[in-house]
């Protein structure tokens, strides 16, 4: 499992809809891993998402967290993508 953090960009302005980790978690395929999403106080100009992700890589953990926000979100665009160690270390041994 890998923890990815999406900064967001409005590409017109704007603001992320309420209850924006719900939807993504909602809409989100069974296939991409998803396991938890949070929005990130604090961060409402370029909003930042918080993803686990079960992957067997950080590069696909990235890619799918990054898929799911372009696929949900029509005027935005994934301005930075950043993975961290997967966890447990031993999940992907």
């Amino acid at each position: 499992m890998f923890l990815v953090l999406v900064r967001l960009r409005a590409t017109a302005g704007g603001e992320l809809p309420p209850g924006t980790a719900k939807l993504l978690r909602d809409s989100a395929p069974a296939a991409y891993g998803i396991e938890h999403v949070t929005a990130i106080p604090g961060t409402h100009q370029d909003p930042v998402l918080a993803f686990y992700v079960l992957s067997r890589s950080a590069g696909e953990a990235a890619l799918r967290a990054e898929a799911l926000c372009r696929q949900t979100f029509v005027g935005w665009r994934t301005e930075d993508t950043r993975t961290a160690d997967p966890w447990p270390p031993s999940a992907m041994t």
